[in-house]
């Protein structure tokens, strides 16, 4: 493979930008493409198949350093784990969690140990706009607070840090797979990036999906999506699309959840790294675990390095958390870790069929089958793709139609009593 294209063609390419920042060329622009995942648009007059790009994708992993080696791939080296939140009252009213990357990135810039950090920001617009930052103040840090939900390049940051020479990276597994993977290129990557900061991922729904919900909501207005607001509580967090002079509107959760299925890009379907296994400090929400504050919500800390360890550690003592420790079999129940080592099988078992490239990680988990829905909803993403965008958006709002009935009263107290007869049933 000379360039990205077939990366790209097999349904592998996760967005990351880490072909754009070597390709010594500048023939690799990120753009979203129809249906709003972030992909390589190769200028084929300034590529000259170098191959570079595809020798240091991490989604294909030519060099094999992406599978953790640990007992449980999917679980990955982890050396003690904490849920709490950040002290600092501001981060943590700020927050959709608790705040703990946050005040990290504080600690970090506090005690000197970074002057520089790559983070994700929204920036308010008629058009939902996600951007991977780089900053170097503290001040910056509070912007960028609360998770996007859309797929951003964050390894494309780096291009801009030539001057730093201590940066901190957030971001997803597969971005800090791709951080991970220019640290074995040239341009000093490996010694510029100290620290990474690794978010739990289930999976980043397309940027279309935003579009679908912004649509007949405060038309050509600038606006945000808030996708967890904690006034109601931490565990029924309301999503609210909030414009710039203070017209708001809080939409059903079943909304966002009735979009993950279409407009989930298949390369998640084939990711084994929901927990970030190679960030230094991994982050979360503590779901299904016990002893969590869900009124105003918690953060869940997994430290993996003994600098992530020291990091935490010298958190606590000097007052920017308040953790205490947790079972890590909590996690990996409450990540429903076994349903993803499952649901990964029978995605690359279509992958195997239809012909396309395969990570390098495949044969590691084997190929299952027996679930006929999933290798349903990836061919149905492969098919909407290529649809233009107003078509996509257009399909989907009137799935959401379809859908909203099953949403009201009437329908989810008949199903608590279907239910209840069929255990009386049972008995």
């Amino acid at each position: 493979m000379n360039n990205i294209n077939e990366i790209k063609n097999s349904q592998l390419c996760f967005g990351c930008g880490t072909c754009n920042v070597v390709c010594n060329k500048d023939a690799i622009t990120m753009q979203y493409d129809n249906i709003g995942r972030l992909m390589p648009i190769l200028d084929e007059a300034k590529c000259v198949n170098c191959g570079l790009c595809s020798k240091i994708c991490p989604s294909l992993d030519q060099k094999r350093i992406q599978l953790p080696d640990a007992e449980d791939h999917f679980v990955g080296h982890v050396i003690n784990t904490y849920i709490g939140k950040a002290t600092d009252e501001r981060i943590f009213r700020n927050s959709q969690s608790g705040g703990m990357v946050t005040a990290a990135l504080k600690y970090l810039f506090d005690t000197g140990k970074i002057n520089a950090a790559i983070v994700c920001k929204v920036i308010d617009e008629i058009e939902y706009t996600p951007k991977a930052m780089l900053i170097t103040q503290v001040s910056e840090l509070y912007d960028s607070q609360r998770s996007s939900y859309v797929p951003v390049d964050m390894v494309s940051a780096i291009k801009g840090a030539d001057q730093y020479k201590s940066i901190a990276v957030v971001g997803t597994g597969c971005n800090i797979q791709g951080f991970s993977a220019l640290k074995d290129f040239g341009k000093n990557y490996g010694d510029k990036i100290k620290y990474t900061l690794g978010l739990i991922c289930d999976r980043t729904l397309c940027k279309t999906a935003t579009d679908v919900l912004y649509a007949g909501f405060f038309k050509d207005k600038k606006k945000r999506i808030v996708w967890r607001d904690k006034s109601s509580g931490y565990r029924e967090a309301q999503l609210k699309i909030k414009t710039d002079d203070g017209m708001l509107k809080t939409l059903p959760r079943w909304k966002r959840f009735a979009l993950k299925d279409p407009f989930t890009n298949p390369r998640c379907r084939i990711c084994f790294d929901k927990l970030n296994t190679h960030a230094d400090i991994v982050f979360g929400d503590p779901w299904g675990m016990s002893d969590v504050d869900w009124k105003n919500g918690m953060s869940l800390v997994l430290t993996r390095t003994s600098i992530g360890d020291a990091i935490i550690k010298d958190m606590l003592e000097m007052g920017f958390a308040d953790l205490h420790s947790a079972p890590l079999s909590e996690v990996i129940k409450g990540q429903h870790i076994e349903k993803r080592k499952q649901d990964l099988s029978i995605a690359l078992s279509l992958y195997k069929k239809q012909g396309w490239l395969m990570p390098s990680y495949a044969d590691k988990f084997g190929f299952a089958s027996g679930d006929t829905k999933l290798p349903k909803l990836i061919m149905r993403f492969v098919h909407d793709a290529s649809l233009t965008k107003l078509e996509i958006i257009d399909k989907n709002i009137k799935m959401l139609h379809r859908e909203s009935w099953r949403k009201t009263c009437l329908y989810r107290t008949a199903v608590r009593i279907l239910k209840f007869i069929k255990r009386i049933v049972k008995q």
